[in-house]
């Protein structure tokens, strides 16, 4: 509903609406349907959200492409300052970066894991690794790898290979982009984190699957 309201004219955007289901069975899809000019993609139960991802790009026609979760972390001024960084040439590929912008973002870490001390350190230290590796190995000094939002340039996101299951899609624009010599900018965006009673899906093991791209791929 935000999206769909929102003036993008104002913007100097034609948006182009796609939404991918990952096969949930919480009435996503039906939902989505029901709102006219959005294209629906409808994938099989288990899928991951790098092939959702992946099959969206593939049906987009846009000059620009900005991926934006339906869970409403993050505010919609995220795609404009993207779009404005894309369409400036400053590069090809943004990502909109969360890190430092929450008020007390450590003290919010803790709340989303409820307590759970093991899994906090796990992701506060497992972003901070992600950061680390993604520049000393691929001289890409990215912040805030696994955001979800990104945006690409049409003529560059056709040269990388969008290939990943889920977190791990995220490590291989990184690798990819260093491959091919394509600049990463980052520009801030605000969020507002869910905690996992409210569905926030992202797992330890999604970081693990980033990490191991990062690395294994570096020693190919």
């Amino acid at each position: 509903e935000k999206l769909l309201a929102h003036d993008w004219l104002m913007d100097g955007v034609i948006p182009e609406f796609i939404v991918v289901d990952g096969g949930s069975d919480d009435g996503s899809a039906q939902l989505a349907s029901t709102f006219p000019g959005v294209q629906l993609i409808q994938m099989k139960r288990g899928s991951g959200r790098g092939e959702a991802l992946s099959a969206g790009f593939a049906s987009s026609k846009g000059e620009f492409i900005v991926t934006f979760p339906s869970d409403d972390e993050y505010q919609l001024d995220a795609i404009e300052s993207v779009v404005r960084t894309l369409r400036a040439h400053e590069s090809q590929v943004v990502f909109g970066s969360r890190v430092g912008l929450c008020v007390d973002s450590d003290q919010r870490l803790r709340n989303i894991y409820g307590g759970r001390t093991r899994a906090y350190y796990l992701s506060k230290w497992g972003g901070i690794s992600l950061s680390l590796l993604s520049g000393l190995f691929w001289r890409r000094w990215v912040a805030d790898v696994l955001t979800s939002v990104k945006g690409f340039r049409r003529e560059y996101i056709e040269r990388l290979t969008l290939n990943g299951y889920s977190a791990d899609w995220d490590a291989r624009v990184i690798v990819d982009a260093s491959k091919m010599q394509i600049a990463i900018a980052e520009v801030p965006v605000q969020f507002s984190p869910r905690t996992s009673s409210e569905g926030k899906k992202i797992r330890t093991r999604d970081g693990i699957r980033a990490l191991k791209v990062l690395i294994l791929e570096r020693f190919k």
